[in-house]
């Protein structure tokens, strides 16, 4: 649901501060990738592409990728890929001028590409800063190529995103969608490039209406999920966020969103006290966790329920909104995973059915996963918050195409969101520079 979610009564052991310190992801395996001195400057310095075979291995390993990166919605990726291929020929039988020249038009073809990767996903609300990609400027990947041991390597490494990335990349290169197809899979791809290669995490797909568990660029588990639904307009729609779980919360309360309120409100007016009772719903003086329950004969159910004064939560039970468990994750749209009092809706094709947040299929074998196989905490207490051992990367994304263990599978674009996300790609292309020119040979 999308509403507020407030802990500020919440107090962590000392541990668990220590616990959340240490961010979710791996370090980088270059230490240039932090803001070292010493950098050279990008205008005039290249990358040793002709000096061996190791650095012909990885201007091949680049053209190739190139030529056929319109799949990952790049423009300027077929002609770059020819006048590498045209400059490669001359390195190989002309002189240094020629190796000179080829070096600076394989550098700036390898430094455009990297920069189109790591453009900005549009419209992802960052929750937490640790869910955010690596951004790796042009003169840290000149100094990180020339001190690796293989170029080759580096630039296969640098090119190689996450699992979710290369099956959809991949896919696309061998079954060539066209049109519509093709559309869903370049925005698809600007998203994915979101998710980090390594290491644990969750990818919540509104699109597909499934959610996806990776350890280590693998898929390990997914199951079915309920999300926004569309009758409202954009409004109810899931967002794409990038958070971080931290931890589950058991016997959760349902906060009920100001838009319903006047559900609640009208039902009250015309049922007295027996409706609230009988659906469990308190009326409380604030989001805060240790909020006051308020006798309901003492509230001005028509005014402040008119000026969207009213607070109403709903406690655990049987007919709870959020079922056993929820799982938050900082974002400011108070969206989160949660449990469910509604399985039926798994059964459906079409499963936009919440108000923005995502009921998760399963929400133990869920938990089981975040705990790490381990047993999962057992607890009477209502609204009780208890940390997972590793916190978890959760992104909430929308991929109308995937390609997880085959050919690609296509989802309707229910959000009409494609057309943004390419807008953005195609204003991104707008900025890179023209296509890379071999030189003539002889030239320096």
């Amino acid at each position: 649901m999308k509403i507020v979610t407030f802990l500020s009564g919440l107090v962590l052991p000392a541990a668990a501060f220590a616990q959340q310190a240490t961010p979710p992801q791996q370090a980088s395996a270059f230490p240039s990738q932090q803001h070292a001195q010493g950098v050279p400057a990008v205008a005039n310095a290249t990358l040793e592409w002709t000096a061996d075979e190791d650095g012909f291995a990885a201007a091949t390993i680049l053209a190739t990728r190139l030529a056929v990166s319109h799949v990952e919605g790049y423009a300027k990726g077929a002609a770059d890929a020819a006048a590498i291929n045209q400059a490669i020929s001359a390195a190989r039988t002309g002189s240094d001028a020629d190796k000179k020249a080829a070096d600076r038009v394989l550098t700036a073809a390898f430094l455009d590409f990297v920069d189109f990767l790591q453009a900005p996903v549009p419209g992802v609300i960052y929750g937490d800063d640790w869910a955010r990609p690596d951004r790796i400027s042009r003169g840290v990947h000149l100094k990180n190529g020339a001190a690796v041991p293989s170029l080759a390597a580096y630039v296969e490494r640098t090119l190689t995103l996450n699992a979710f990335y290369e099956n959809l990349r991949k896919a696309a290169v061998q079954e060539a969608p066209t049109g519509e197809d093709l559309d869903k899979v370049k925005a698809s791809l600007a998203r994915a490039r979101a998710f980090p290669k390594r290491g644990r995490f969750v990818v919540v797909d509104s699109a597909s209406q499934r959610m996806y568990m990776y350890e280590q660029g693998r898929l390990v588990d997914h199951m079915k999920i309920v999300v926004g639904k569309t009758e409202e307009g954009p409004q109810l729609y899931t967002p794409e966020i990038a958070s971080v779980i931290y931890r589950a919360t058991f016997n959760p309360y349902w906060h009920v969103p100001n838009h319903l309120v006047k559900n609640v409100t009208a039902r009250y007016l015309a049922e007295g006290d027996r409706y609230l009772n009988g659906k469990g719903y308190e009326v409380i003086d604030s989001w805060d966790v240790n909020a006051n329950v308020l006798d309901p004969k003492t509230v001005d159910w028509r005014g402040a329920g008119r000026r969207g004064e009213l607070k109403i939560r709903q406690r655990p039970g049987p007919t709870n909104s959020m079922g056993n468990m929820k799982f938050n994750f900082p974002n400011p749209e108070g969206i989160y995973l949660h449990d469910t009092e509604k399985p039926e809706y798994f059964d459906l094709d079409n499963r936009a059915k919440s108000n923005g947040c995502v009921r998760v299929e399963d929400y133990a074998r869920f938990a089981k996963w975040l705990y790490k196989g381990g047993p999962i905490p057992q607890t009477d207490q209502t609204e009780h918050h208890i940390l997972i051992p590793e916190p978890t990367p959760v992104y909430v994304t929308y991929m109308t195409a995937h390609a997880h263990d085959g050919p690609i599978a296509y989802s309707q674009d229910r959000y009409q969101k494609d057309a943004t996300t390419l807008a953005a790609l195609n204003a991104r292309n707008q900025l890179v520079a023209p296509s890379a020119t071999a030189p003539a040979s002889g030239m320096d």
